[in-house]
């Protein structure tokens, strides 16, 4: 029998983890000696061990390893979080496995191949030698078992390169935001390679309510890639899609959608408190009809993460399939009748006068699910999926599939028609886009009568602060009883001035205005509602790097704003971001005022320690200018051989 193991070297191959020169942590390093940074392994991937034995070679003929694997509080073998094995002369493809790869006489090394169904997380490895009776354990040390997308055995298994790259590996992405008329994006960085990101995840998953109700059956279920995302859905949801990056999940995020916490047919909002056009005796009240029922799991590319409230009010997560999202298979499970309510809501608008009930004075079908937006693979570009998940707006196949959805839970719900309505006369809300912030703009309230005959209308207009999520903050400026003659099929446009200094220091940092109009027809005494959000346009960062892009060498970025304000800026901070670039975040502040049309301008020095396309991100803040961002793509040069 060996007379003791002097030394221990745990390395994975270089197959282990991410394999295809994908890795960009410092897992697939050869080292000497217990590794100084937990490895993180991958499904369907052998990684190495090697033994130094002290005293004679190993034996195969006399010495019998057995390897023990185990993970969680509570491992044992029933719930899949323990296994023991021998070393054998091949891998098995099913379950925990090892075999020798190479012997020399002071030491063995040994491939260790993790099955496609065994359960994620930190494992210890211990080794137990045993010769003619008489054994010994050593403890090898700990590794970390990740979900595989370069598997074909694995769920989550990816058949494109590019796909896999954009979706597991790239740090950084886009978030697509405004409106369906002016869409933008803002840089946002994942950073899953970052030093304690992956312990940080780790512990999330030990701190979820699954885990804390029953470890050992949570545990046994780390195998599923629905039951992982469905418990990191408990967390807020851009954490989700830091954790699935990091697990080797996927997730495409929506763009301009809607979703309600009930289990009826309706999302309401009533707007008694908040809408910008209302008095004493009317209340407007918007109601999103929806779908609310429960989606089955699809990895790939259909694979969507989406947060919502269940039965007990706690909050879970798809993944829905997009197929069963776009023909109204809302009885799956999980969260498909969640996402289809999101992208097919009709938009109902109620107005109740002084002691009269609800009444509906319009109905708009077309409202929510519109430019459902994902970054293009490879590209910062926007890629518009919406036709994936619904068919086009207003065609007989999407009324047939919302109808045929609508179906399939009358029973558990109640559930009301939403026709359309006969428009007599029509208000829209019309206005140039790409309006700067700084400047007063105006709006007009765009009127059309439908009909052969003379109305005499009286008009209200109202703006109110509005949040990406729909929340309303404080009112800008509101006009009422507007006297309007239209003659028969005429159409007028009316202006409404908005001003900086009544919206400048309200503006959140969605930088967004809900303007309504409410239109009263005299002679009918009909009422017609328009409606719109604007987005205030925040200038941009000018960033100009200075000097040539390379591994360890010291790169500067200048960076540039023009106040556009017609008032000056204090208390200025740029932060620098980039994820192997500069190792955390960077703050330049500036101590001067920045007087209206003037630069603030500051200079970033950063070392890149990781060569590739690199994005670095840039964020200004100030007191009266907040949530400005910009980036700019770098791609690093590795050092001349």
């Amino acid at each position: 029998m060996p007379k003791s193991l002097s030394r221990l070297s745990l390395l994975p191959c270089q197959y282990c983890s991410w394999r295809h020169g994908t890795c960009s942590a410092s897992t697939t390093t050869r080292t000497t000696g217990p590794p100084t940074r937990v490895p993180s392994v991958s499904w369907c991937q052998p990684f190495l061990v090697t033994l130094h034995f002290s005293g004679r070679p190993f034996d195969k003929a006399v010495d019998k390893l057995t390897f023990h694997v185990e993970t969680g509080p509570c491992p044992n073998e029933t719930s899949g979080t323990k296994a023991s094995f021998p070393v054998s002369c091949f891998l098995e493809k099913t379950a925990w496995s090892s075999a020798v790869e190479n012997q020399d006489r002071s030491s063995l090394t040994m491939f260790i191949f993790p099955p496609p169904d065994a359960q994620i997380g930190r494992y210890h490895l211990n080794l137990e030698v045993s010769t003619k009776g008489q054994g010994s354990s050593y403890y090898i040390g700990e590794f970390i078992l990740l979900f595989n997308p370069w598997c074909k055995e694995d769920t989550v298994y990816m058949e494109s390169e590019e796909a896999r790259i954009e979706y597991v590996l790239t740090q950084h992405g886009q978030i697509f935001n405004r409106n369906k008329y002016c869409i933008g994006s803002i840089p946002w960085m994942y950073g899953q390679f970052e030093k304690g990101i992956m312990d940080i995840c780790l512990k999330m998953l030990d701190t979820s309510l699954n885990f804390l109700q029953d470890q050992d059956k949570d545990c046994s279920r780390h195998n599923s890639p629905v039951y992982v995302s469905r418990v990191v859905c408990a967390m807020h949801g851009l954490v989700i899609h830091h954790i699935s990056r990091i697990l080797a999940c996927v997730r495409l995020p929506p763009f301009h959608t809607l979703h309600t916490e009930s289990s009826n047919l309706q999302l309401e909002m009533n707007l008694r408190k908040f809408c910008p056009v209302q008095s004493e005796h009317l209340t407007l009240m918007i109601v999103l009809w929806v779908l609310i029922l429960t989606n089955d799991y699809l990895w790939r590319q259909n694979g969507q993460h989406s947060a919502f409230f269940d039965a007990q009010d706690i909050y879970c997560c798809g993944p829905a399939p997009v197929k069963a999202i776009k023909e109204g298979d809302v009885h799956l499970k999980y969260d498909v009748p969640f996402v289809f309510a999101e992208v097919n809501a009709d938009m109902v608008c109620y107005l109740r006068q002084y002691g009269m009930p609800w009444k509906v004075i319009s109905i708009d079908t077309s409202k929510t699910g519109m430019n459902i937006s994902t970054k293009s693979v490879g590209r910062d570009t926007r890629e518009d999926i919406t036709h994936l998940y619904k068919y086009p707006e207003g065609s007989k196949e999407e009324r047939a599939v919302f109808a045929k959805a609508r179906h399939k839970v009358q029973d558990q719900v109640q559930c009301k028609d939403s026709l359309p309505l006969k428009e007599t006369l029509k208000v829209r809300i019309k206005v140039s886009e790409g309006i700067n912030n700084g400047c007063d703009f105006d709006v007009f309230a765009v009127i059309k009568n439908n009909t052969a005959g003379k109305h005499w209308c009286e008009l209200k207009i109202g703006t109110r602060i509005v949040s990406y999520n729909g929340a309303l903050g404080p009112e800008c400026r509101s006009k009422d009883n507007l006297g309007i003659t239209l003659e028969p099929y005429e159409e007028k446009a009316i202006p409404f001035q908005i001003l900086y200094k009544k919206y400048g220091q309200r503006l959140t940092q969605d930088n967004m205005i809900r303007v309504t109009s409410l239109l009263l027809c005299q002679d009918t005494q009909e009422y017609f509602v328009g409606m719109r959000n604007i987005y205030i346009k925040n200038p941009d960062i000018k960033i100009q790097i200075l000097g040539e892009p390379m591994l360890n060498r010291r790169l500067v970025a200048e960076l540039t704003l023009t106040n556009p304000l017609p008032a000056p800026l204090t208390d200025c901070v740029f932060t620098v971001q980039g994820a192997g670039l500069t190792g955390g975040q960077k703050v330049q502040k500036i101590d001067s005022p920045v007087g209206p049309g003037e630069e603030a301008k500051v200079k970033v020095d950063f070392v890149p320690f990781l060569s590739g396309p690199r994005k670095l991100v840039v964020n200004f803040e100030s007191n009266k200018l907040k949530g400005v961002k910009g980036y700019c793509n770098i791609n690093v040069a590795p050092i001349p051989k």
